[in-house]
């Protein structure tokens, strides 16, 4: 059994987090990361003015959180992570799965919750890693590690979404490895070409 839940750890920090039950008690538990701005805290620099759009702010997790439960690794991405490639690809080292749970509740249509699927299956290609995507409101599926929706419930239907995923240890890729950077190098060369190309064209006239 799965909740996503706040809580205040001994600590008195305020938290996001994925609470994994097994036999009525919590065996693992994720804190969300990375919090936003305006969403998971008020900044200090719109707190002088009085302004706050938070009842509570929350503190961010630790980065290295994999779920470890009878021998499965589970990566986590709690909501508004799933925009973050750089989060599913530092799980997907470590982890047989990515979990990613989320709602797109404060949206009266489907647009966000299809657009999170599709961030989802991207995550997954990315990272040749399996994703789970379960959202409140729907739509929630299974994604495998090439990016097909093998198992799917769409936009505000309820139900239980099942489906026998298998499970074993995936090659990392590229992009798990090295991130954007190698995108950003790829587009930096292009842009190194293009220049070096115009400049020696303004040359030979």
């Amino acid at each position: 059994f799965v909740m996503w839940t706040n809580t205040l750890r001994d600590n008195n920090q305020l938290s996001a987090e994925v609470n994994f039950w097994q036999k009525n008690s919590i065996v693992d538990f994720y804190q969300k990361r990375e919090i936003f701005p305006f969403i998971d805290f008020t900044p200090a620099s719109v707190q002088k003015f009085g302004i706050y759009t938070t009842p509570f702010d929350f503190n961010s997790g630790p980065k290295n959180q994999t779920v470890n439960i009878d021998g499965l690794s589970i990566g986590n991405l709690i909501c508004s992570e799933l925009n973050l490639p750089s989060l599913a690809s530092y799980d997907s080292r470590n982890s047989d799965i990515i979990f990613a749970i989320g709602s797109a509740a404060v949206f009266r249509d489907q647009i966000m919750g299809d657009r999170n699927i599709i961030l989802a299956q991207f995550r997954a290609v990315e990272n040749n890693v399996s994703v789970i995507r379960a959202d409140r409101k729907g739509p929630s599926a299974v994604i495998d590690s090439r990016g097909r929706i093998l198992s799917f419930l769409p936009f505000g239907k309820d139900g239980v979404l099942k489906y026998d995923l298998p499970i074993y240890k995936h090659k990392n890729t590229l992009y798990s490895a090295v991130g954007d950077w190698f995108i950003v190098l790829l587009a930096a060369m292009i842009l190194l070409i293009a220049f070096r190309k115009k400049r020696f064209n303004e040359k030979s006239l």
